[in-house]
């Protein structure tokens, strides 16, 4: 299973070199509250996993309710084997959304590197590429510029 990162807050220890270098890309998108869970192809079958466990596995219904049913039929045979899919499915959970589709793709991570490790996040333009080539929307993006502006303009 290949676990989200939780992003931590602007100034604690995991991110201080986060505005370290200015040409570096910062991307901040709109921030969701559904249920994060993530996808992805392995041996020829697509894994559905929440935060902390891989439900395909232990086929547990109850977590994953309806929407773990209809991944296999919408992504049947469009996924890539070399990406793990994160989304949130948009159920109620501390927010009520209304006008959401049922699933928006938050990011896609490379499986492995070539010295294989865990590969890296897809940059923004690519992601939403992927996601648009699988039908799935991408979370909504609020601005993305460099470390360099964003630090002459939002500190």
């Amino acid at each position: 299973m290949y676990k989200y990162p939780k992003i931590p807050i602007i100034g604690s220890e995991d991110c201080k070199d986060i505005f370290l270098y200015d040409n570096d890309i910062i991307t901040i998108e709109e921030k969701v509250d559904g249920g994060n869970f993530s996808i992805f192809l392995e041996d020829n079958i697509i894994h559905h996993c929440t935060r902390n466990r891989d439900l395909t596995i232990s086929l547990d219904n109850q977590t994953f309710g309806s929407f773990r049913m209809m991944l296999p039929m919408i992504l049947k045979d469009k996924l890539n084997l070399d990406y793990i899919y994160y989304m949130e499915v948009m159920q109620k959970h501390t927010l009520t959304y209304t006008t959401f589709p049922p699933f928006i793709g938050l990011d896609i991570r490379v499986k492995k590197d070539i010295n294989g490790g865990l590969g890296l996040f897809l940059p923004r333009k690519a992601k939403e590429k992927e996601f648009e080539r699988i039908g799935i929307p991408v979370i909504n993006l609020i601005i993305e510029k460099s470390a360099l502006f964003v630090t002459k303009n939002y500190q």
